[in-house]
């Protein structure tokens, strides 16, 4: 049993992707390439958990301008199976949100498998709410769900800051009332943004990229 308490969420930098890579290949039977976590290196949203000087956990998201109102999109997420089920998962969820927050996200998506209820009772609990269904999504032929988040709905608890963040104020800001306030002067909605999302133009792109987000 891993001792959370004791465990670290930071930005990932490149010595940790062997630790990133080994435990993406322990929980996706299709694992991205390594080379494809070495073009999110520098990104905000590129976190892993980290306990006893070991990699734990890692969560993969980027932004996409659209509009005024950016959309973030989490792309994998993954716990190392002897740490599953202590909580990890949600932090590092939660501190991907954070970061996404932080880099103006109006609202943040995701894609995950119908058939995977863990996962999608965490994001439930979150504040997700299911868009639409994709028939065939993944490469055995399982459905996934559409979830989106709007970001002025949820407030960070987050303590997994940069010392830069709390600088700035950011890390102590109501982002909830912000982007409430920005959302009521662009009259957009959830499903507006999603629509409006260039990735959907580029889904085998999308399918590479964004295919999952299961094991926590």
């Amino acid at each position: 049993m891993t001792d959370t308490s004791a465990v670290e969420v930071r930005q990932a930098v490149r010595s940790d992707l062997p630790a990133i890579y080994r435990i993406e290949a322990l929980s996706f039977d299709q694992p991205w390439p390594i080379n494809a976590f070495d073009a999110f290196l520098g990104k905000p949203a590129f976190l892993v958990a980290v306990g006893g000087g070991d990699v734990l956990g890692f969560g993969v998201a980027d932004l996409t301008p659209n509009h005024g109102a950016d959309i973030g999109h989490l792309k994998d997420l993954a716990v190392e199976p002897s740490s599953r089920g202590q909580g990890i998962g949600k932090r590092l969820l939660r501190s991907t949100l954070s970061r996404l927050t932080v880099a103006g996200a109006a609202v943040v998506k995701l894609e995950v498998r119908a058939g995977n209820d863990p996962a999608r009772e965490l994001y439930r609990a979150e504040g997700f709410r299911p868009l639409r269904q994709v028939p065939e999504y993944y490469d055995d032929g399982e459905t996934a769900f559409v979830l989106a988040l709007d970001m002025g709905t949820w407030e960070s608890d987050d303590t997994d800051t940069t010392a830069e963040e709390t600088a700035d104020g950011d890390a102590g800001r109501s982002w909830s009332s912000l982007t409430r306030e920005q959302a009521e002067s662009r009259k957009w909605c959830v499903a507006d943004v999603i629509r409006l999302d260039p990735e959907e133009t580029h889904r085998p792109l999308a399918l590479w990229l964004g295919r999952r987000v299961d094991k926590t």
